[in-house]
């Protein structure tokens, strides 16, 4: 290895290394907790109760039986910082759920990832949105669809100018039953595949042997600035579940950055080696 291109390789992990940890000190690649949560949306029976807001496993609803308290109801989550999605970048939201019901007949509810602009209750600056829907049996029998967030009106609402991915959603047929009481994990992916364009993944796992999981992308509706200044986990429950109580728990956001920039840096450090052992 000669000189040259042992300098080059120094300048190029030290850039590598300087960017990685100015991310990681700025919050985008490690692991950080979901713990401010607020009431975007009160449910249909009035006033919803949150309770842990302060912690990544919030509760919404009175548990009363029969109260609908969570039903319809809409809570928002950040987390200290904004994150701006490079191209090649992965962006992942994951945690648990689990839905408490006297009279559960569906478990439709949706998880988004956006940039609310501060606005806790009407329009935002955008966002990839995903609609994770299920009736009884499993996410497929509803349906489950990607959107590009909605601009013109309450920022988790998938009408007005919210925009369906235009790849069609490929699902996974679920196995087992979702039931009132049970714990599911679920996790949602958003890959930067382009300036304008993203891959988005989501599953569900629980007990009683439920599994499911969706992907889509799109190339057409996402916008360059959806990527931007996202800063708010959006996560609403459907008018048809006669939600009592749901409980959130462990939520967290993570950024894995582009492939290529760790390969470079590993490459590096490797010829480094390499030409260090020669020596020796």
């Amino acid at each position: 290895m000669n000189v040259r291109a042992k300098l080059m390789c120094v300048v190029t992990a030290a850039v590598v290394i300087g960017l990685s940890v100015g991310n990681l000190y700025a919050g985008t690649l490690v692991v950080t907790d979901v713990d401010s949560w607020f009431v975007a949306r009160d449910g249909t029976a009035g006033a919803t109760t949150l309770t842990d807001a302060n912690t990544n496993s919030p509760k919404a609803g009175d548990a009363t039986a029969g109260s609908d308290n969570a039903d319809n109801a809409s809570l928002g989550g950040t987390w200290g910082s904004t994150i701006s999605l490079a191209e090649g970048e992965t962006l992942n939201l994951s945690g648990t759920v689990t839905f408490t019901d006297s009279t559960f007949t569906d478990a439709a509810w949706r998880v988004g990832l956006y940039d609310d602009d501060g606005n806790q209750s009407g329009a935002s600056d955008g966002g990839i949105t995903i609609i994770a829907q299920d009736s009884n049996v499993g996410i497929a029998n509803s349906g489950a669809s990607f959107h590009e967030g909605r601009t013109d009106g309450f920022w988790m609402s998938t009408g007005g100018n919210s925009d369906d991915f235009d790849s069609s959603v490929q699902e996974t047929a679920p196995s087992g039953s979702w039931t009132s009481g049970t714990t599911y994990d679920w996790s949602l992916s958003i890959v930067r595949t382009g300036v304008t364009s993203a891959t988005t993944t989501f599953n569900v796992t629980g007990g009683g042997g439920f599994s499911t999981d969706a992907s889509g992308s799109d190339s057409t509706h996402v916008l360059a600035s959806d990527f931007d200044n996202i800063d708010t986990v959006g996560i609403l429950f459907a008018n048809s579940t006669n939600l009592d109580f749901a409980e959130l728990g462990n939520i967290q956001i993570s950024v894995v950055p582009e492939p290529s920039s760790l390969l470079l840096l590993i490459g590096c450090f490797s010829l480094l080696l390499m030409g260090r052992r020669r020596r020796s």
